[in-house]
């Protein structure tokens, strides 16, 4: 509890299953494995590795909800309208989330927006 001071931890009771998406430290880094890796990964930073593992956690979601699209961008609203930026990894979208965050506008997300078939998020 020292690492994240203030915020309360609820044990639970072990899994019968194991975790989709599994990270461990490694000699050169960290190994993931999820099921959009078969073979796992290795993976170089901390950073990095967190990045996959949000990925592969959004993934995860997605297919558990097929009645969702998820659209790989950043999302904020401005003047009343939604306003997306969809571009690659590490192209800005979380940098640019966060300057419009900063300015006070609201945020929707800052890499995937989740819509359903009518276009609603």
């Amino acid at each position: 509890t020292a690492a994240m001071p203030g915020w309360p931890l609820t044990p639970c009771a072990a899994q019968t299953q194991s975790p989709e998406i599994c990270v461990w430290r490694h000699p050169q880094g960290y190994w993931q494995e999820a099921p959009a890796l078969p073979v796992g990964a290795l993976l170089d930073s901390a950073v990095g590795t967190a990045c996959s593992v949000i990925a592969d956690a959004a993934g995860a979601y997605f297919y558990r909800h097929p009645e969702l699209v998820g659209l790989h961008c950043g999302s904020v609203e401005i003047n009343g309208q939604l306003v997306i930026f969809p571009d690659t990894y590490r192209a800005g979208k979380s940098t640019l989330t966060a300057a419009f965050a900063a300015a006070g506008q609201r945020v929707f997300g800052d890499d995937v927006l989740a819509l359903n078939k009518q276009g609603e998020g």
